[in-house]
């Protein structure tokens, strides 16, 4: 699980990134086999989630390179998180198995 922290995000503008799996060695995740991704911005203090993008949402899409996916929070989306550390969770579906890929956390400032 990758657990390195996030950079600053600001609150007034699009926060999209790039995701790349892997495997042990290094080697690109054929996403083919995935029946969920889930990337998840939760408030720590509350437990809340706060936003979510999935791959059956279409939130979450496939960018052609093996193994990567891109995630995309608007910039009205991102201005209703108040600047605070909230966490960043990443969690893969493969066959009703769900594995948590990533969990970091992720300052958000206020923007202006």
């Amino acid at each position: 699980m990758k657990t390195r922290a996030l950079p600053n995000q600001p609150n007034k503008s699009t926060f999209s990134d790039f995701i790349l799996f892997t495997d042990d060695d290094g080697n690109a995740l054929d996403l083919s086999t995935v029946d969920e991704i889930t990337v998840r911005i939760r408030d720590p203090l509350s437990n809340t989630t706060r936003l979510e993008a999935t791959l059956t949402g279409a939130t979450i899409v496939e960018t052609g390179t093996d193994g990567e996916v891109q995630f995309t929070f608007t910039a009205d989306q991102m201005g209703g998180l108040c600047p605070q550390n909230y966490e960043f969770g990443v969690t893969v579906t493969i066959d009703d198995v769900t594995t948590q890929t990533h969990l970091c956390p992720l300052p958000i400032v206020e923007g202006l």
